[in-house]
């Protein structure tokens, strides 16, 4: 009986995050860093706040020596750390 007791706990706080909608943030920021990448500072700088634009520039390296694909922006956020 003891056991399940985690268990029952894990469900009864899991169940209101059920039917939460997925976060996209992810997906917004490859958006973002794509821009970055194929049209430059200045069209990017249309869409985002005014601040350095470090992420980008880490992540269009990463593009610049590994290709142009979701694969290497994931990598470029493991070994950068972002």
């Amino acid at each position: 009986m003891i056991v399940l007791v985690p268990i029952i706990i894990f469900t009864f706080l899991f169940l209101p995050f059920i039917a939460t909608p997925v976060c996209w943030d992810a997906g917004a920021e490859f958006s973002m860093v794509t821009t970055f990448f194929t049209r430059g500072l200045r069209e990017f700088s249309l869409i985002t706040v005014a601040h350095p634009p470090v992420k980008p520039l880490l992540a269009s390296l990463f593009f610049m020596v590994g290709g142009y694909n979701m694969v290497i922006y994931n990598a470029a956020g493991l070994i950068a750390g972002y």
